[in-house]
């Protein structure tokens, strides 16, 4: 293909890969118990919004907690989705 042009998007059938497939990379502590805590924010998933909302929270000086049921912060789009699909995109044009 030509200098400059962008490769066409994967079909819209192709299997996604999946945030367990991720996340796998990286241990991860599960807790089952019972937990037993005050916080003034709580967040629940780490996702584009949920860990910009508890860093902002944090800078706040509010006593936060960020819930995610994964290994990676970043949610689906970061790390399997969009972001990567994007680079992905961008080398295959450039080669």
């Amino acid at each position: 293909s030509p200098e400059g042009s962008i490769a066409a998007a994967p079909s819209p059938h192709a299997p996604a890969p999946t945030l367990a497939a991720a996340a796998s990379h990286s241990p991860v502590q599960t807790y089952t118990g019972k937990a037993d805590l005050e916080t003034e924010m709580l967040v629940l998933g780490a996702g584009p919004g949920g860990y910009s909302a508890a860093f902002r929270a944090a800078d706040l000086g509010m006593d936060t907690v960020l819930v995610e049921r994964f290994g990676t912060l970043g949610g689906v789009c970061l790390n399997v989705g969009c972001i990567p699909s994007k680079a992905l995109l961008h080398v295959a044009a450039v080669m």
